[in-house]
């Protein structure tokens, strides 16, 4: 036998230890006499479908080893060792087995069989092979093994093989003796009641064979039989002769040799086949599986015998099945310009043909596996029928810029194919979980990896659900957050789970009936609460519904963001590992220190992606002449490369630039060669040699793309620009005569280009955002060409430019740069005028005035935030902001903010306080120099009602509410005598002017106290009770003791039992939220003082009315790490909520706090409403101290539940020996019969 590296072997008998293809390669090696150096391909490994105990795999080698040399064989044996075993007489384990002739069943698959939810198996042609029918001509490619496990990761795909061969032939096998045999093997590869449906591919006389095999299953009197049939799902017939084929130029093959018959038998008037095809079509009652026909459309050279006596196909050209035949019986019909025997041989997975069957599978594979699932969460086709509240629940997940970054992303042809080849990623593909990192140096292609990577995954054939979100740190702030990939993958994630979205779509109603519209923005989603959701179906809905995500540029969400999402991956995966779930996750992001963990499979991108760049380069320099140039070119710039994707995007346009504009050879190659390696000093050099006006020109530009809320349009942009902190003008005319203003948006697009040195690109939105009817806003935004310049204009550029920074940080000086350019904008002469305009108008006429409306607020906050002063507010809303100018500010946002969604219900507070104005705008610093200033009204309230502090502790601003309640009370004083000796009558007046009312009511009817605990704020709850807060008229005192009590908040809970708060209820209501916690200590230092405080030991009206939700879903929670109760004891466990403290106590076995109960008058009568008392209840735990103080405090040892269960057998039942050692000690009557079962 020649050596060929294209000669493929099967290798059965391998034990089910040797688990990767690694240790089977070194098993051949040592079986086998290979040099450690030697090459062993081992192409794939699967279980042996018909022996289970052992594994079958396909293999070459670089040069065939010469103990598989022998010519006149096509199959040897090796003893297989057992090296390890300790029986002398042992010599070997079993027997391992070369072949090249592939008869029976060989599996190809990469999945675990368990993981397997459907069978392929195909059968070969006459005169063929079972495995080289299907592998590319003079090539290793072979679609069965190398692409379809991949495309159709849950199938398991066997070749069968059998006797073909048509030259001197000693078989007399007929259609039906091979139709027979096929029948029985099929029997030996599946387990008995075995339901996974299977698909067969039939090649030429392959798919007769196929019908032989079907028309031959008894149906009737076997079950094995029936279930075969009923599996069946569908046919793929490649180039079967139905009705006969050209045998003619066959039969001098076979000459007169016994398979001569079987030739026959295949002609075009063929009996056999008439009846095969009859019978064949009556096999199948009821639903038919679908038959789907490929028919050759090119002519077959026939076989002629050259001069050396050996048959080769040159003969004259033949169709060797016609059409009609291929096609008969199928609906489906494609057509493939190849010839016979090439029908089912491919290239690679890039050819067309084989795109063309991997397309024609997918639907028929997608609906195989839902219907495959029983009980399954998914839903018959690709989606289920929404409510409408379920498509508003939808909708407020999903934002317009969710899919930007994926779809913006460009993926050059036939790039980043090496990725499908890797061993770690085909390992986690074809895995029902883990973790893959795709990491890279900045600019290395990570990106386009991943969109390859999401492109090729959704284009297998599988029943997996592909999920994917791009991180985007240029983007908005939903594109780099976590909140924004919760919110994305859930939208996509949901409509496939939908018991879950049923649940989102009950908390989602609440939410708009407790809180007002979604859609004006009176509440958002909260990350905690998706992200726990996301977990849970993960891990608990995908174990018939498998999930694959993909997260790009994970860095891009910042350090501590990305350090916990990575965290949360892991968890994740464990979770899913425990409880079998099917979800997998891909994720890519720079070398990150903070992510390097070995244990997560990975790749490095610049260390694989040198082909692709090659490809880049080449396409992008292919106009360049004469040749040799553009090879020099070329070879410069890939030696410079290094796997920078980004970089060589950059030097290649360059480099083009100065081709197209005439630049001289040897010039670009100086450029070529003077220019740096390194990305970022790449960056540098682009930016360096331009003038002062340029720099600052570069500056503004830079903070505004850095540090804007959301990446601006191009009117935006060019708004902004030419608005400045200290700008002189005051009238939209005086400012679009700015230098910055182009005549038109492709001039100022061509200027920005030109100021950031092409840095700086505009981008199509994917979709125009609507401000009216007929109103719309340029769609073209603003950005960094990669996310590598926002870092270095951020760490390098701008610290040597002057920004008015100094030692204060970079952000906060953008941030008010902005901050400050909005209000200057807002303040302009037609903006203020524009009053009574639509929406849409203002949008159009002043195309910068919707950002600030949006972000004012959150610039202002940033600055506040990086610790630079905002002094300059001062003077802003005492001398600039006039009442006057503060309505003309509030009708602007009235008609652009309707609903308050983006500022505080009031805004801007024209009829109120200055406090207001500072409170609302949220800078502390402001708000402190103010309080420095004489006459400032602390007191005062805005129309709705709302004092200063009341403002403060409604808008969150926390800092700013205790700095009120500590405004010093002798201040005040001396304030006050000074008014009273100058001013005499004024004194009562000013004095409710100065001083903060704590008690204060809005017309809501809220106090301070009311709004800190209904937000939270434990800080000021404390400090309203420091200062005097009114506890008389508070109506919820019983609520503050409670949330005193939850937050586990001693000093709280002393100060309101020295303010004698009414108790009712809480010794209850701490036991049942502290008591399975593990806050044993705590809990009964509640306890103890509550009980001294006179409490009672009962529930509350408030208990009787409280939602149980939380409760159930702790019980849940619980009874995950137990073993399922009886149902008596489940009974009891639902009617914990109803249990009185001391019942809650004993249930939960804390024998100092029942002895506590009951030392304060708790009753031993007491029941739940299973009639259960204390002792019964610990008595079924087991609680043994419990049991004893109960019985020392003469409980009824013989009272019974609602069954007539006593304490001593449900002791005995749940195997507490203890418990009814010491209730028969105390005088149990072990005779008595209990009337739930008549047990002793």
């Amino acid at each position: 036998m020649p050596a060929d590296r294209y000669l493929n072997f099967r290798l059965r008998g391998i034990p089910c230890g040797y688990q990767s293809r690694i240790h089977v390669r070194e098993l051949i090696k040592e079986t086998l006499g290979i040099e450690p150096d030697g090459s062993v391909i081992v192409r794939s490994l699967a279980i042996n479908p018909v022996d289970k105990k052992s594994q079958v795999a396909t293999l070459s080698f670089q040069t065939v080893p010469s103990s598989l040399t022998d010519c006149s064989k096509n199959e040897w044996t090796f003893d297989l060792s057992a090296s390890d075993s300790s029986d002398q007489d042992v010599v070997n384990i079993g027997m391992l087995v070369f072949d090249t002739h592939f008869s029976g069943f060989t599996p190809l698959h990469h999945t675990k069989d368990d993981d397997c939810q459907m069978d392929l198996i195909a059968v070969s042609g006459l005169g063929g092979h079972a495995f080289g029918s299907f592998k590319q001509r003079q090539g290793s490619f072979m679609w069965l093994r190398d692409s379809l496990p991949i495309d159709v990761p849950k199938a398991r795909i066997l070749i069968y093989g059998y006797d073909t061969q048509l030259i001197q032939s000693r078989s007399f096998q007929n259609l039906t003796d091979l139709g027979r045999d096929l029948r029985d093997d099929l029997k030996s590869i599946r387990e008995p009641g075995e339901s996974r449906p299977t698909i067969f591919i039939g090649h030429s006389l392959g798919g007769l064979i196929i019908k032989e095999a079907i028309v031959n299953l008894k149906e009737n009197t076997d079950e094995e039989d029936k279930s075969i049939l009923e599996s069946i799902a569908a046919f793929l017939f490649f180039g079967v002769p139905h009705q006969g084929m050209a045998t003619e130029s066959l039969v001098p093959l076979v000459q007169n040799f016994p398979n001569r018959s079987l030739l026959e038998s295949l002609n075009r008037n063929s009996a056999l086949l008439r009846r095969l095809a009859v019978d064949f079509s009556k096999r199948f009652i009821g639903e038919t599986p679908r038959i789907i026909a490929f028919y050759e459309a090119e002519y077959s050279r026939t076989a002629v015998k050259n001069n050396d006596g050996k048959w080769e196909l040159s003969g004259p050209l033949e169709v060797l099945v016609e059409p009609y035949s291929a096609t008969y019986h199928s609906h489906d019909q494609h057509s493939v310009n190849r010839s016979h025997s090439e029908l089912v041989k491919y290239n690679n997975q890039y050819d067309g043909i084989y795109v063309r069957v991997r397309t024609v599978l997918r639907p028929l594979i997608d609906g195989l596996l839902r219907r495959a699932i029983i009980g399954s969460t998914e839903v018959e086709g690709n989606s289920i029928q929404l409510s409408d509240a379920d498509s508003e629940c939808l909708q407020s997940l999903s934002f317009r810029e969710q899919e930007h970054r994926y779809n913006e992303i460009f993926s050059p042809e036939n790039s980043s194919g090496w990725l499908l080849q890797d061993s770690q990623y085909q390992a986690w593909m074809n895995n029902s979980r883990g973790l893959f990192w795709i990491k890279g140096n900045p600019g290395a292609g990570k990106s386009v990896l991943m969109k390859f990577a999401v492109t090729t995954m959704k284009q297998r054939v599988s029943k997996e659900r592909v999920l994917s979100f791009f991180f985007h740190g240029r983007g908005g702030e939903l594109q780099h957050t976590p909140l924004g990939m919760f919110r994305a993958l859930l939208h996509t994630m949901l409509e496939f789970f939908p018991e879950y979205l049923s649940e989102l779509t009950e908390r989602f109603s609440d939410l708009e009936k407790r809180r007002g519209s979604y859609q004006e923005k009176r509440w958002q989603w909260h990350e905690f609460e998706l992200k726990t959701l996301m977990f849970k179906i993960l891990t608990k809905g995908t174990k018939n519904q498998p999930i694959i995500i993909f997260i790009d540029a994970l860095d891009e969400c910042g350090k501590d963001p990305a350090k916990s999402l990575l965290s949360y991956f892991e968890d994740l995966i464990k979770k899913a590992a425990y409880e079998e779930a099917q979800v997998k996750l891909c994720f890519s992001s720079r070398h990150y220190p903070i992510l390097g963990l070995d244990k997560i499979p990975s790749i490095s991108v610049e260390e694989r992606n040198d082909k692709d760049i090659r490809m880049f380069v080449r396409g992008r320099l292919e106009d360049v002449q004469p040749a040799a140039k553009r090879q020099k070119l070329e070879t410069e710039i890939l030696q410079k490369a290094h796997g920078g994707f980004q970089w060589t995007v950059l030097i290649v346009d360059i480099v083009m630039e100065g081709v197209l504009t005439g630049i001289n050879t040897d010039k670009l190659y100086d450029q070529l060669e003077t220019t740096p390696e390194a990305l970022g000093e790449l960056y540098g050099k682009l930016l360096s040699a331009v003038s002062d006006t340029e720099k600052d020109q570069m500056a503004k530009l830079f903070l505004w793309v850095l540090f804007a809320k959301r990446p601006l349009s191009l009117q935006e942009l060019r708004e902004a620009l030419t608005t400045d902190k200290s700008m002189t003008c005051t009238s939209i005319f005086q400012l679009r005569r700015h230098a910055s203003n182009a005549d038109t948006p492709v001039e100022f697009e061509r200027h920005v280009k030109h100021i950031s040195r092409g840095l700086v690109e505009f981008k199509t939105r994917e979709i125009v955002e609507q401000y009216e009817d007929g109103g719309e806003d340029s769609d073209r935004e603003a950005q960094f060409i990669h996310q590598s310049v926002a870092d270095y204009v951020l760490e390098e550029f701008l610290k040597n430019v002057e920004t008015d920074s100094g030692d204060r940080s970079l952000a906060g000086v953008g941030h008010f740069q902005i901050s400050r350019s909005c209000i200057k904008y807002l303040t302009l002469k037609e903006v203020l005028q524009g009053t009574q305009l639509t929406r849409g108008l203002l949008s159009k006429t002043f195309p910068l005035l919707p950002y600030v409306v949006r972000y004012l607020f959150h610039h202002v906050m940033k600055v506040e935030q990086e610790g630079i002063p905002q002094l300059d507010l001062l003077q802003l809303i005492q001398e600039d902001w006039q009442a006057d100018i503060l309505r003309r500010i509030g009708s602007i946002w009235g008609v652009m903010n309707p609903h308050n969604a983006y500022t505080p219900r009031g805004w801007p507070f024209a009829e109120a306080t200055p406090l207001h104005l500072l409170i609302a705008l949220g800078s502390k610093s402001a708000f402190d120099a103010l309080l420095q200033v004489g006459n400032t009204q602390i007191g005062g309230s805005d129309p709705d009602g709302n004092t200063p502090l009341l403002l403060a502790i409604r808008e969150h601003h926390q800092e700013i509410a205790l700095e009120l309640l500590n405004w010093p009370s002798e201040r005040q004083n001396r304030h006050d005598v000074h008014v009273q000796v100058s001013n005499g009558q004024k004194e009562t007046i000013l004095h409710a002017c100065h001083s903060v009312n704590v008690n204060a009511e809005n017309n809501d009817g809220d106090t301070s106290l009311a709004i800190a605990l209904e937000e939270g704020f434990s800080e000021i709850i404390l400090k309203l009770i420091e200062v005097g807060a009114d506890f008389s008229s508070f109506g919820r005192q019983s609520a503050l003791i409670r949330y005193a009590i939850e937050q586990r908040h001693e000093l709280l809970f002393t100060q309101l039992l020295e303010k004698k708060v009414q108790l009712d209820g809480a010794v209850y209501f701490a036991l049942k939220k502290l008591s399975r916690t593990g806050d044993d200590d705590i809990l009964q230092r509640f306890i103890v003082e509550l009980l001294k405080a006179g409490a009672n030991t009962s529930k509350s009206v408030e208990d009787e009315d409280e939602d149980e939700d939380e409760d159930e879903d702790e019980d849940e929670d619980e009874d995950e790490d137990e073993d399922e109760d009886e149902d008596e004891d489940e009974d009891e466990d639902e009617d914990e909520d109803k249990d009185e403290a001391l019942m809650l106590a004993s249930r939960t076995g804390n024998g100092f706090i029942v002895n506590l109960l009951l030392s304060h008058g708790a009753s031993l009568a007491v029941r739940d409403t299973n009639r259960s008392t204390s002792l019964l209840l610990a008595s079924r735990n087991g609680h043994m101290m419990v049991v004893k103080v109960l019985i020392d405090n003469r409980a009824d040892i013989e009272a019974s539940n609602i069954n007539g269960a006593r304490p001593l057998l449900l002791a005995s039942q749940n195997g507490h020996e203890a418990v009814v050692e010491m209730l028969i000690d105390s005088g149990a009557d072990i005779e008595a019969r209990d009337r739930t079962d008549g047990h002793h």
